[in-house]
């Protein structure tokens, strides 16, 4: 039941994020600087406890997580305010950080929320990525992505995924590595076992996985420029004030 009580406020949580971010920050440069400030440094402090918590108890653990490099790399981002720089490949980590841990919460409840050590420390994670969705959702509304500029987000997230593979296998991370689940196939194993069993164990499973979830993220490459277009509103009463990125207000 607690469960159930848990996904329907993170439901709540998420299209609050969704309505705040898409409409009530939409061009208001100021306060979306503010908010990104306060959002990075909220995401920041609560990895940073995270993981001093697993140091102190013994569990050391290796930042490997898409979302937990998210986290780090939103916060650098907005506290240098290195917009023109990064802001396409971070504006879509988030963005897919919290989209697919909010949908994780549906269909994956064996995975994402019986595996957590608490309700507490889930709650924890729920705010970490609606903080991200939201910084995200900003971002679209307040900053012009351009195409030219968007091979970051392949290559970043070749880094980012890269990155957790060396830590599974190479750095023989503990515990499991969510996004190396993603890729391997694994990640649905609980989903499919009630509803499909044996599915995991075909040979065909694999390829036809693949395929599709290459095909999901280039559909998300594609939904987060739409996005952009869709939410994005220059306010030209500001033209001579701070702008998230002056280059692509011209």
């Amino acid at each position: 039941m607690q469960h159930y009580l848990i996904i329907g406020a993170a439901t709540v949580l998420f299209l609050c994020v969704i309505a705040i971010g898409a409409h009530l920050l939409r061009g208001r440069v100021r306060l979306a600087n503010r908010l990104l400030l306060i959002l990075g440094v909220f995401v920041l402090a609560v990895k940073v406890v995270q993981y001093i918590y697993y140091a102190a108890i013994g569990q050391p653990k290796i930042p490997a997580e898409f979302s937990t490099l998210t986290c780090v790399a939103f916060a650098l981002v907005v506290f240098c305010d290195k917009k023109k720089v990064a802001y396409p490949f971070v504006t879509y980590a988030a963005f897919m950080s919290g989209l697919i841990f909010n949908l994780m919460l549906f269909i994956g409840q064996d995975t994402f929320i019986e595996a957590r050590p608490s309700e507490l420390w889930l709650l924890l994670n729920v705010f970490v990525h609606d903080a991200l969705f939201l910084g995200s959702i900003i971002m679209m509304g307040n900053f012009k992505l351009s195409i030219k500029t968007s091979w970051q987000i392949v290559i970043c997230v070749v880094v980012f995924v890269g990155w957790a593979f060396i830590a599974q296998y190479a750095l023989k991370a503990e515990d499991t590595i969510y996004t190396v689940n993603m890729f391997n196939g694994t990640l649905f194993d609980n989903v499919f076992a009630k509803d499909y069993p044996g599915l995991t164990e075909k040979s065909a499973y694999l390829p036809v996985y693949i395929v599709c979830l290459v095909v999901c993220l280039a559909l998300s490459y594609v939904v987060l420029f739409m996005l952009n277009q869709l939410i994005y509103k220059h306010d030209r009463s500001l033209e001579n004030e701070y702008y998230l990125d002056k280059e692509d207000y011209q």
